[in-house]
This record gives C-alpha cells, structure tokens and sequence, in this order.
C-alpha cells in the first residue's frame, strides 16, 4: 500500500517587488487619475473631539494607505491557494515628512482611546491590513484609479462608505472593517505594527540603526512590518491573493490630529518625484514563498507513480518512508529541477514491504 503524505517545501528565494499601485484613501483627496497622482500618503485617526463637527461624521480610521501588488514574480497564480506556503512577508515604506510624529512600535489598547484615557507610551502605532471592499468592489476591480466611495450616504456623513477599507478578522474568524473600531469598541488585531530599523540616507542607502520609542520620527526613517503568517485567517488572505495573482494591503493608524491639520505620519508612495532624488522611495514588499506541488499517487504496472507539477526555479526530491521498517524518509533518485511542466517518478517497494509513504521535498534550485 502507498500512501502520499503532506509536502514538506525550504526557502525559495526572496523576492522584493514594487506595488503596480497605491493610494491615499481620504475622502476628501482625488487622486483617482494619473494627473492627481501623490508622491506621499497620511494615515491618521478621526475620533471622540476630533470627529465632533456639527453636521459631519467621518471614520475612526480616516486616512488608510492601499497598496496593490501583482504577485506573479514571486509566486506563479493560479495553482490553488492551499499550495502557497509563506516563508516570511516583510513589508516596507518610507517616511516623507521631517519629526511630526512620535515613534511607538508597540499595539495601543483601545482604553487609551477614550476620553481621558492615559496612553502609556507616546505616539500611536503604525498598523497593516488586508483589505475589504463595499460598493460593488473587489479586488479584481478595486485600482488606484477607483473613487473613495460609490455609495451615497448623504454629502457630510462619510463613515463606513469607502470603497476600500483596512480589514481585520474577529476572534471567530469573520473578516470585518475596522475602520471605526474605537467607535464600534473592539481591538482591531493589526496583521503587524511597523518598527524602524534603520533609515534611507542622502544617496539612497539603507542604514541599519534603530530609533528610541518616543523619539519625533526623521524623514526617512524605514517602517518595516512584519506579518507572521501562523494566524490561519491572515494566511489564508495571502495564500488566495497569490492564487489570484494579486494581493492588497492597507496601511492604517489612529495617530489623533486637529482638523484641517497636516501633522499626520506620511509616507512615500510609489508615485513620489523628485528632481534631485535619483533612488526609490516607495513601498517594497519581500516575500519568501515556496509553492508546493499538486501530487498524485498511482498504479503503474508493478510499481507506484507519483506525479507532480514544477516551477521553473524550485528543485523537487521525492522521498519515501517504510512506516514499519525505518523512522527516517529517505531519498528516491536525485533531486530534480522544475520545468514548469509535470513530472513522474516511479518507484517499487522491494518484497516484503507492506506499507510505504511518499512526499515530495521542494527547495530553491542550486545556483552553478
């Protein structure tokens, strides 16, 4: 009898890619067209006094940061989400303005937020998404060259109307819009909290150096989030935006502001132009991904065929372990290098041999 165990995969790679777009979701910015595009987006809060005008109603969350990534360089679509395992996923954007706002990398509990609350540590987080949509959105229509809203709730009340919306999961699992959790009374569960560990200097480099909690944030420094893939909900979000092909995230924070107010935390977008500035500013995204075989297990004359699809670039072992007589898996034949075709390895257990179990081992291919 054979039978086909889970897939085990190793590191592919990292790869980094640059969003195909972004946009500062504010609802009073238009930056739906090329002409109106903006090389920096806020991300700020709108809650308790700050959301008290007489006759307006604005989100929690007011300004959102969406980015729009095509993920075919790091993973090819279309090969079933529950075939993506993720390694690591590191994003990271920049900061565009000069000491506006404190530097905290620690989650804020939503007590700090209400009237009078003490907040322990100064400044608010800098927090990453997925992201939802109403409207009729999705994510395969959702561009950066999409309104802010389509439904009409009345020109001043402009909360829960935007098309795209920073998305979290409850604790049952259910994806909702967290764009006004203070209001609403839940912790959000942000998919990571930016830290800073190092800056962009005057010539583009990257510089390794932390900067204290607290501490007014420079122009340039580097927001990293790190997302932990171990959150099923979250991991599932990835793994289908890879199986599309494209993936969105949204920047988002609570950071308090007065109205009318520019001293919010900004950030480069992909769009930021600059005669003197010769580098990148932007968003990145690194990835590691491993993209683990469809496998079929069958008979073929007298011995046992498996059958698995490749991708250029990954090296595929089949192993095999004989439950009863050995406690290691062990290789059958050499390693192999995909060719973005199927291929086959056929194997058959010597006598005596009642039970045997395959797997397919997948790594990145050796570089000669």
């Amino acid at each position: 009898m054979a039978l086909l165990l889970p897939l085990r995969g190793e590191a592919a790679g990292n790869v980094v890619l640059r969003p195909e777009g972004d946009k500062y979701i504010y609802p009073f910015i238009d930056d739906s067209s090329v002409s109106s595009r903006r090389g920096v987006a806020g991300v700020f809060g709108a809650y308790g006094e700050i959301d008290s005008i007489p006759g307006w109603s604005f989100d929690d969350r007011d300004g959102q940061y969406f980015l729009d990534f095509s993920t075919a360089d790091l993973a090819p679509p279309g090969r079933g989400a529950q075939n993506y395992r993720i390694l690591s996923f590191v994003l990271t954007i920049v900061v565009a303005n000069e000491q506006v706002f404190p530097y905290d990398p620690t989650p804020d509990a939503l007590a700090t937020y209400g009237a009078g609350a003490l907040d322990p540590d100064p400044g608010r987080p800098i927090e990453l998404y997925g992201v939802g949509y109403r409207g009729g959105w999705t994510r395969e229509t959702f561009t950066e060259e999409a309104p802010f809203q389509t439904i009409s709730f009345g020109a001043q009340n402009l909360t829960g109307v935007r098309n795209a919306f920073a998305l979290g999961f409850a604790a049952d699992g259910s994806a909702r819009d967290v764009s006004n959790n203070v209001e609403e009374g839940f912790e959000p569960s942000p998919w990571a909290v930016a830290d800073s560990p190092g800056f962009i200097d005057w010539e583009g480099n990257y510089v390794a150096g932390g900067i204290a909690e607290g501490s007014l944030v420079p122009e340039g420094r580097v927001f990293r989030f790190r997302v932990e893939p171990t959150d099923a909900n979250i991991a599932a979000y990835l793994q289908d935006g890879l199986n599309a092909g494209r993936l969105h995230l949204m920047v988002s924070s609570l950071f308090g502001t007065s109205q009318e107010s520019t001293d919010i935390p900004k950030f480069y977008t992909k769009d930021v132009s600059d005669p003197g500035i010769s580098y990148y500013l932007g968003p990145q995204l690194e990835a590691e991904v491993v993209l683990l075989p469809s496998t079929t297990v069958s008979r073929h004359g007298s011995a046992y065929r498996l059958s698995f699809d490749t991708v250029i670039g990954q090296s595929y072992q089949v192993e095999y372990w004989d439950g009863l007589t050995s406690d290691q898996w062990l290789p059958l034949g050499s390693p192999r290098a995909g060719n973005g075709e199927t291929l086959t390895h056929d194997d058959a257990p010597p006598a005596g041999v009642s039970s045997r179990f395959y797997r397919v081992a997948v790594s990145q291919e050796s570089q000669s």
